[in-house]
């Protein structure tokens, strides 16, 4: 098979995942969460190999599974971020403000229940921890030793080609992968598709049609990425919905360091 132009291989790649569903390869492991906070390169297959090489030791070792990011979130386009924290302790736990000390909303998510102080938890904290957890890097090593069903679908692929005009963006590995994403009173089996950057093996898009409202297609880009403690960490997290930015974090502190058992992730 020829590889498929812009507009085709998005067309494709959607097609290819709503396959993996239809044809009876939807079973999801029992839990959402990874047998092991740590996955070992000669687990994964290949390709997944590379990416897990070029992320850095985080998933590999012991002594960074918390995050903590800090900078500015800015929500459906407003011209002025506000200041958030975000940490993201392995596998699934989180733990999130927003706003000004002292005046600053929150959220907890321990892997299986949210945790609002604010009051009852919206769908819109379900799409923020969709967005930072189940749409990042890590969620997509995790799959190959999770049970999630996953696939390359294969490579160079380019994004918006133009006939008799040198092409000069980046090409893609693009894999799919059927994720149980845990949301505020229920879990949505999503079909994801990971656009992997060929030459930095970094992951830098994360295409999907929600599962429980088709008429939304959701796009996240991770970009301007940075090293912390011989990680690679995003600085831009983007979430499109239908073209229309809803949510974007400017990074612009970030630090690793070993888990702590300091209640942040309190649902009560």
């Amino acid at each position: 098979m020829s590889k498929p132009n812009a507009s085709n291989s998005i067309m494709l790649v959607t097609a290819v995942g709503l396959m993996l569903i239809l044809g009876g390869q939807f079973l999801i492991a029992a839990s959402n969460k990874p047998p092991s906070k740590y996955v070992n390169l000669g687990d994964v297959p290949t390709h997944w190999r590379l990416v897990l090489a070029h992320s850095g030791d985080r998933l590999r070792k012991p002594g960074k599974e918390r995050l903590t990011m800090s900078g500015t979130v800015t929500r459906n386009g407003a011209s002025k971020g506000v200041p958030f924290q975000l940490i993201h302790e392995l596998p699934n736990l989180i733990h999130y403000s927003e706003g000004q000390a002292g005046a600053s909303n929150s959220l907890a998510f321990d892997g299986d229940q949210y945790g609002n102080p604010g009051g009852k938890s919206q769908s819109t904290d379900g799409d923020l921890v969709e967005t930072v957890l189940y749409d990042s890097p890590t969620w997509f090593l995790y799959a190959p030793t999770s049970g999630f069903p996953s696939r390359r679908i294969g490579g160079h692929f380019r994004v918006n080609p133009k006939a008799g005009v040198a092409y000069t963006g980046p090409i893609y590995d693009v894999y799919t992968v059927i994720v149980p994403v845990q949301q505020p009173g229920k879990v949505k089996t999503q079909t994801k598709i990971y656009h992997v950057n060929e030459v930095s093996h970094l992951v830098e898009v994360v295409r999907y049609q929600q599962a429980d409202a088709p008429s939304v297609n959701v796009q996240v880009n991770l970009s301007n990425w940075t090293t912390v403690s011989g990680n690679a960490v995003p600085q831009t997290i983007q979430r499109l919905e239908n073209g229309i930015e809803v949510l974007r974090f400017n990074v612009s502190a970030a630090l690793l360091g070993p888990s702590v058992s300091d209640g942040s992730f309190n649902t009560h």
